[in-house]
C-alpha cells in the first residue's frame, strides 16, 4: 500500500471495527462511491488473504469503482457483466476473454476486491471443475502433435491470424507456434522440432517480443459460446475462496439488500432454476 494510504487510513479508519465487519457480508450503499473505495480499500489492507466480492448496482458504477480502488492501490479483479446472447449474436468476445480470465485468476488463488455488477453475480457460469477440465497443458521439451494441437484450438473457436494481437487468435510461422488463451494475460510462443516442443516463453503482444522463458503453461478452450445444461452451471460465488464476504453497493429491485436476499435464498435452501440450455460466454 502507499504512504499516502497508510496516512489516511491511520487517521480515519478504526481498525478494530474494520476486521470485525470484515468477517461478515455488509452493505455500504449508503456511502458516497468514493468513500465506498476507500472502506474497500481499507478492508483489503486489514484482511490481505480475505476476498471481497464487491457488487456494484450497474456497470458505470462498477468502472468508477474500479478507477477509485486503483488509485488506493487496492487489490482487484474486474469481472465484466455481459448481455444474454441471441441467436444472431454472441456476447461480446473481449468480454468472455476478460470474465475467463478473472475465472483463471480466481482458481489460482486471487485474494483482493472482486468488482461484479450485482447483475453478473447471478450469471450462469460454468462449474469450476468443466472449466479446468478445457484446457491443454505444454511443457518445454515433450512431445506432442503439433497438427493435432492447432486442431484442438480450431474448434474450440480460436482464429489463425498472420500475427496474433487478441486473445483467442494463434498464428503459424514455420517452427513457430503463437497462441493468446483466452483467459491469459499475455500469449505464447512456442518453437517446435518436428513434435517436440523445444521453447516456450511469453511475449508481448504489441512489442511482438519475449517476456519470460516458461517450463509449462496451460492455455484454455474454452471461449465465447461455450454453453451447456443447468447441472454444468453455478454462478460467481463458486469460484471465490470459502469464506468470502459479500459487500452490497447499493440497493436491489425488491428493496431488500443483496444480503438479505441471498439469506432468503439461504432459508429455502435453493436458488431460482436455471435455464435448462445456458451460453456461458
Amino acid at each position: 500500500m502507499s504512504s499516502r494510504f497508510e496516512k489516511t487510513f491511520q487517521r480515519w479508519m478504526n481498525p478494530f471495527t474494520l476486521k470485525e465487519i470484515a468477517q461478515r457480508s455488509l452493505s455500504l450503499g449508503h456511502l458516497p462511491a468514493s468513500a465506498q473505495a476507500f472502506v474497500l480499500a481499507a478492508l483489503a489492507r486489514l484482511a490481505p488473504k480475505q476476498t471481497f466480492l464487491a457488487l456494484a448496482p450497474g456497470v458505470k458504477a462498477q468502472e468508477e469503482l474500479a478507477n477509485d480502488l486503483e488509485a488506493w492501490d487496492a487489490p482487484q479483479l474486474f469481472f465484466p457483466q455481459v448481455e444474454a446472447p441471441t441467436a444472431e449474436a454472441l456476447p461480446d468476445p473481449e468480454a468472455s476473454a476478460e470474465r475467463l480470465s478473472a475465472l483463471s485468476r480466481l482458481a489460482s488463488g486471487f485474494a483482493g476486491v472482486v468488482l461484479a455488477t450485482a447483475r453478473a453475480g447471478e450469471q450462469a457460469l460454468p462449474k469450476p471443475d468443466v472449466l479446468r477440465g478445457q484446457r491443454l497443458k505444454l511443457v518445454k521439451n515433450t512431445h506432442r502433435d503439433r497438427d493435432g494441437l492447432l486442431r484442438q484450438l480450431q474448434e474450440a473457436g480460436y482464429t489463425r491470424e498472420a500475427q496474433v494481437q487478441g486473445r483467442g487468435q494463434f498464428s503459424v510461422r514455420g517452427a513457430v507456434v503463437d497462441i493468446f488463451s483466452w483467459d491469459a494475460q499475455r500469449p505464447l510462443r512456442t518453437e517446435w522440432e518436428d513434435e517436440e516442443l523445444i521453447s516456450l516463453r511469453e511475449f508481448d503482444v504489441d512489442a511482438q517480443r519475449s517476456v519470460q522463458p516458461l517450463k509449462t503453461a496451460e492455455v484454455g478452450l474454452a471461449g465465447p459460446g461455450l454453453s451447456g445444461t443447468s447441472g454444468d452451471a453455478t454462478t460467481l460465488r463458486d469460484y471465490l475462496a470459502k469464506g468470502f464476504v459479500t459487500v452490497n453497493l447499493g440497493g436491489s429491485a425488491s428493496g431488500l439488500t443483496l444480503n438479505e436476499e441471498q439469506a432468503e435464498e439461504d432459508s429455502d435452501g435453493h436458488r431460482p432454476p436455471l435455464q435448462p440450455d445456458l451460453t456461458f460466454f
